[in-house]
């Protein structure tokens, strides 16, 4: 890498991946070190009204792209689409699956925003 590259894209991580093509910079060690350490997931969190990784609320948002990323208890778990999503599930575009208007998540929450 030459030294005219910004500092990230000289990171040993981001050249093991773009030499698989992924054009990624997380390697997945980053990724799995990430998930050990997260804190458990807020009411809102688990309702899909904010990201299971950087903690955006939804409800103030709303121009931010929500993901599936997991499902628990019968809901389904979003994350913002990209970097968040990735760390969350492992792809970037999360599941192959639409989520619930918001509305009805928050109707399902039973709280209105504050």
């Amino acid at each position: 890498m030459c030294s005219e590259c910004p500092r990230a894209f000289r990171h040993p991580a981001y050249a093991l991946n773009r030499s698989r093509g992924s054009g990624r910079m997380y390697s997945q060690d980053s990724i799995s070190g990430h998930r050990r350490g997260r804190r458990e997931p807020t009411p809102e969190m688990l309702s899909g009204l904010a990201c299971l990784i950087c903690g955006t609320d939804y409800r103030y948002a709303p121009g931010t792209e929500a993901v599936v990323v997991a499902h628990r208890d019968d809901k389904q778990l979003l994350a913002c689409r990209g970097t968040c999503a990735r760390m969350a599930g492992g792809s970037v575009d999360g599941l192959d699956e639409t989520p619930l208007p918001l509305a009805e998540r928050v109707r399902a929450h039973g709280s209105p925003p504050t």
